[in-house]
C-alpha cells in the first residue's frame, strides 16, 4: 500500500474568489504578470514555479532552468518578513525582492477577470532600496532583469 493513499490532503488556505485555484492559496494575478516577459529568441519565458505549495512566485530561465531572480509578493503594507526570502536568494547567488502591489484576478462586477495594480513598490532585499512602478514599467523591469540574466547564462554551468 502507497504511503499516500490514506491521507486526506487539504489546502491549508481555502483562497479567497480572487485567489483559489485547486492547490490553494495564490496570487493568480501577479502570476499572471510574471508570465508577461519573454525573450526574443524564446529561450528565456517567466513561469512560476508552483510546484511547492507555499513557494512564492518564482521566475525561471527556460534555458538553465535555475532561477533569475527571487520574489515576494504581498497586497499588504507595512512590515512583511522576508527572512527566509533573503535566505534562499542568498544561497541560490540571486537577488531578491520584496513587491507590493494591489492588484486581482477573479470576476470583477464589471465582468472582467483582470484589476491591474495601480502601483508595484519594488524593494531590493539586500539594502531595502525601493523604486515603484506602474504595471507596465514593472513588467519593462522584469524584461530587463531576464535580458540580463540570458546574457550570462550557461556561461557558468
Amino acid at each position: 500500500m502507497d504511503d499516500f493513499e490514506d491521507e486526506d490532503i487539504q489546502p491549508r488556505n481555502p483562497g479567497t474568489a480572487n485567489n483559489q485555484e485547486r492547490t490553494g492559496d495564490r496570487d493568480l494575478y501577479f502570476s499572471w504578470v510574471l508570465r508577461q516577459p519573454a525573450s526574443p529568441s524564446g529561450q528565456l519565458r517567466s513561469c512560476d514555479f508552483d510546484t511547492l505549495p507555499d513557494a512564492p512566485p518564482t521566475v525561471i530561465c527556460n534555458r538553465c532552468s535555475l532561477p533569475v531572480l527571487w520574489l515576494e509578493a504581498t497586497r499588504k503594507d507595512g512590515f512583511k518578513a522576508t527572512r527566509y526570502t533573503e535566505a534562499i536568494a542568498r544561497k541560490l547567488g540571486i537577488p531578491a525582492y520584496l513587491v507590493r502591489h494591489a492588484g486581482r484576478w477573479g470576476l470583477l462586477n464589471d465582468g472582467s477577470d483582470r484589476q491591474p495594480s495601480p502601483k508595484f513598490e519594488v524593494v531590493r532585499l539586500s539594502d531595502r532600496k525601493s523604486m515603484t512602478y506602474n504595471e507596465r514599467q514593472f513588467i519593462e523591469w522584469l524584461q530587463r532583469k531576464f535580458e540580463a540574466h540570458f546574457k550570462d547564462c550557461g556561461r557558468n554551468r
